[in-house]
Order: structure tokens, then C-alpha cells, then sequence
């Protein structure tokens, strides 16, 4: 979410903790709900994602992202699949 890129991180690192502690490989990494005041944003998600890359790899995790249909969880930034086909993977992998 825009503006809160630094919870992401702060979020992701307590994740990791738990991953290790409970000895999970996969964690699933959340983009967000969109309010009228929190706006999402395609390039704050992969930029997050990109400076989570390092400390998954370091912890031997997998990250999962996944679209979340607006009727299950109304509001959530990363909602369907047309966008999740489209979200360019190459812009993760590519610096």
C-alpha cells in the first residue's frame, strides 16, 4: 500500500521470525486492502516485493502472492486474476 512500505518490511521481518521458529518454507505475502484514503499501487507491491526478495532467500522461504477475488476479501488491492496473469514477474526478477 502507498505510504506503507515500511510496515511492509517491519511486517514481513516478524514473519520471517515466525517462519523459522515453526520451520515453514512458505509464506504467503499479503498486498493489501484499498480504501478511499489507502490507495494501492502495482508499483509499491513489487517494489516491496523486490526488497523482500533478500531476506526470503536468506531465510529459506518462499514468498506466495496470490489475487483475491473483491467478494471474499472486498477491498484487496491484488483482486483478480486477470490482474494477477497480467502482473509482470519480470519486473521482480529484473533490477
Amino acid at each position: 500500500m502507498v505510504g506503507k512500505q515500511s510496515e511492509f518490511m517491519e511486517s514481513l521481518k516478524k514473519s520471517l521470525e515466525y517462519c523459522q521458529a515453526m520451520k515453514c518454507k512458505r509464506l504467503h505475502i499479503m498486498s493489501g486492502k484499498v480504501t478511499p484514503d489507502q490507495p494501492g499501487s502495482e508499483d509499491v507491491l513489487v517494489s516491496n516485493l523486490k526488497n523482500a526478495a533478500p531476506l526470503l532467500e536468506a531465510a529459506g522461504v518462499v514468498g506466495l502472492v496470490e489475487p483475491i477475488n473483491p467478494y471474499w476479501v472486498p477491498g484487496y488491492f491484488l483482486n483478480d486474476f486477470d490482474m494477477g496473469n497480467n502482473f509482470n514477474l519480470n519486473r521482480l526478477l529484473c533490477k
